[in-house]
């Protein structure tokens, strides 16, 4: 059977194809659509930020004697665990607040901070629990050192405390290093009525689809950060505001 021609090819392509001008919602999310999926993702948001307003602890709030401030400093460790300089970081944990470092790249054994944190202090806490990681890309963070600080009387009755402290990790107990950090307390002041706000921001990282949501809690002039992940669709700001009476 004889081939057809490159013309008569070209021809019947042609007929196949729609020739002319494209409608104007050609390839468009009408109008109705798009207002009834904004309506959808506002709903589900505000339904979001009243679950977390909930799960933002406002007993913990309530139930506190006073602000701890703690300066992470410095840290000298015995060993750099690695073929490259480590990249470590730090996390502090007093009750059920927790606070993140940035990594100091390449700081290896000798890693500098100078990051100041502020917590809540929950009455019956009076222990810093500190764990130090190296930051690595192609694998999970590896737990360099840890322990767990009892925080100084003296600090309690309005001194600041500007000690070294040693470190467990896997060279043994309390010989892993040392980690510097200033640690002062404010006692709090108790109002008879006073208005705790709740800022719930969402931001999108879009290469990787996650969302991030910052919980800013400010309570008799104090401030702290509960930072969460969460899926959502939209950046939204919702702003709540209580009044608890004393």
């Amino acid at each position: 059977m004889a081939t057809k021609s490159e013309p008569n090819k070209n021809e019947e392509r042609r007929k196949r194809v729609f020739v002319g001008r494209l409608p104007p919602d050609f390839l468009r999310i009408t109008s109705s659509e798009c207002q009834n999926s904004q309506e959808q993702q506002e709903a589900a948001d505000a339904q979001t930020a009243l679950a977390l307003q909930h799960q933002l602890g406002l007993p913990y709030s309530l139930n506190t004697v006073g602000r701890l401030s703690i300066t992470v400093a410095q840290a000298k460790l015995v060993k750099n665990y690695g073929v490259a300089r480590m990249d470590p970081y730090v996390i502090l944990r007093v009750g059920h607040f927790v606070y993140e470092t940035p990594a100091d790249s390449s700081g290896g054994k000798n890693p500098k901070w100078n990051r100041v944190a502020h917590f809540l202090l929950p009455q019956g806490v009076k222990t810093i629990h500190i764990k130090i990681y190296d930051e690595c890309s192609l694998r999970p963070d590896e737990l360099i050192a840890w322990t767990e600080i009892t925080i100084p009387e003296n600090v309690m009755n309005g001194e600041t405390c500007d000690d070294w402290f040693p470190l467990s990790g896997k060279q043994g107990e309390r010989v892993e290093g040392m980690i510097n950090l200033v640690i002062s307390f404010t006692v709090s002041i108790q109002l008879m009525n006073y208005t705790i706000d709740i800022i719930i921001y969402m931001h999108s990282f879009s290469a990787w689809n996650i969302w991030y949501v910052s919980s800013h809690v400010i309570c008799d002039g104090y401030s702290i950060h509960n930072i969460r992940l969460w899926q959502s669709k939209a950046s939204t700001c919702y702003h709540f505001t209580q009044s608890i009476p004393g």
